[in-house]
């Protein structure tokens, strides 16, 4: 199912990177995440928790850049 084929896509990668502090959405590690929306197209980009890519169509053009707690 869907949680199966993405812990294949991203937890699994991680460890056998040995990137310990990535790979799962949880309090503590980093939070580096795309946002897909319509026909995959990238709506926003996370890298440690923070902003850096808004498409603008999440509302989040105006406000400043922050760090997701």
């Amino acid at each position: 199912g869907l949680p199966g084929a993405v812990r294949l896509a991203t937890t699994y990668p991680a460890r056998a990177l040995g990137l310990g502090d990535r790979g799962e959405i949880v309090e503590g590690k980093r939070a580096d995440l795309v946002v897909l929306g319509e026909a995959d197209r990238v709506v926003l980009t996370l890298s440690g928790g923070e902003v850096i890519h808004s498409n603008g169509t999440l509302g989040l053009m105006d406000m400043p850049r922050q760090t997701v707690a």
